[in-house]
């Protein structure tokens, strides 16, 4: 996907000051990584950073004006802040511009990173940016462009390429279970013969499930194996990034949106990154509104006692959105 811009217009005189060296760059930023945002990319969300130049060189894709730009260089950081800024600019009104974009990072394990980007202006996908001209100076500190709060739900995960089986954390409560699942197309047409098993208490970092009985694609894995990296949490509800332990291209992640409501699980699924939204429009469909698109629905009968049941919601929307 590309992003498109809204422009920004700011007020004010900046005086053109930048963390050269990006004191807060990881160590480990270097090389290739998956970035759950971008795994709709041609790159699968595959991208290249560079320990040296503090750049992310390719991965990124960022359409200013109908300019694609790819490269972008850390030029503020602070703690858990940082601030990239575009290689080159666009033009747009007769002026050129270029973008600038902050994330906040949280490090998950030595090789994997939960991340919000915060501050500009959001745009209908998700991204948040802030555009300048490219006769404006840049601010000295990191918290005139990180403002704001992002979404619970709305992070991205990286994971060092051929790290995905190393960087996993204990599932939340949801998940640690043994359970029983059959399949339904529409919630009342059972489309399996037989139950199979979802095993997410053996090892409490991996759900593992068992297919044997009831063989239809859950969670958008080849080998049924998918690791907690993430998850944040509000309320009753969970946010859960999964990546799966094959790491197969088209497919290494999937986010859990996962609701407890007495005693019952209800959960949505969607490929890459966890998204703003995801939670109206799963309870939209709970509560009977029948819109949503392509709704794969699991029954999860408990098998142990921790808890009574797991009604698995499975969407499998790349674009998530309702009809008229």
């Amino acid at each position: 996907m590309e992003f498109f811009i809204k422009l920004v217009v700011y007020l004010g005189i900046f005086v053109r000051i930048s963390d050269t060296a990006c004191s807060h760059w990881p160590s480990v930023w270097d090389g290739q990584w998956y970035d759950s945002y971008f795994h709709e990319e041609s790159s699968n969300g595959m991208i290249t950073f560079s320990q040296s130049d503090k750049k992310v060189t390719t991965g990124w894709t960022l359409s200013l004006f109908g300019t694609p730009l790819t490269e972008f260089t850390c030029v503020l950081s602070s703690s858990g802040l940082l601030v990239f800024q575009t290689v080159g600019t666009s033009s747009g009104f007769g002026s050129s511009y270029y973008a600038l974009i902050c994330i906040s990072i949280t490090e998950k394990s030595t090789y994997s990173y939960m991340y919000y980007r915060k501050g500009g202006t959001s745009t209908s996908d998700g991204g948040r940016y802030t555009v300048l001209g490219d006769t404006e100076s840049l601010s000295s500190s990191t918290s005139t462009y990180c403002t704001g709060t992002a979404n619970t739900e709305d992070f991205g995960v990286l994971v060092k390429d051929g790290s995905y089986g190393d960087v996993a954390i204990t599932l939340p409560n949801p998940f640690l279970g043994i359970y029983n699942y059959t399949f339904t197309s529409d919630g009342s047409t059972f489309q399996c013969s037989g139950t199979s098993s979802m095993d997410g208490c053996t090892d409490k970092t991996l759900v593992k499930l068992n297919t044997s009985l009831c063989n239809n694609e859950l969670l958008d894995a080849d080998n049924r194996q998918f690791h907690c990296v993430a998850y944040a949490e509000s309320g009753s509800t969970y946010y859960i990034a999964m990546m799966h332990s094959d790491a197969s291209a088209t497919h290494r992640s999937t986010c859990v949106t996962a609701i407890i409501s007495d005693k019952i699980v209800t959960a949505s699924t969607d490929p890459g990154s966890c998204k703003k939204y995801a939670v109206s429009m799963q309870i939209q469909k709970f509560n009977g509104f029948k819109n949503l698109l392509f709704i794969k629905i699991y029954k999860f009968d408990l098998s142990v006692s921790i808890a009574d049941a797991f009604v698995f919601i499975s969407s499998f929307i790349q674009n998530s959105y309702l009809l008229e």
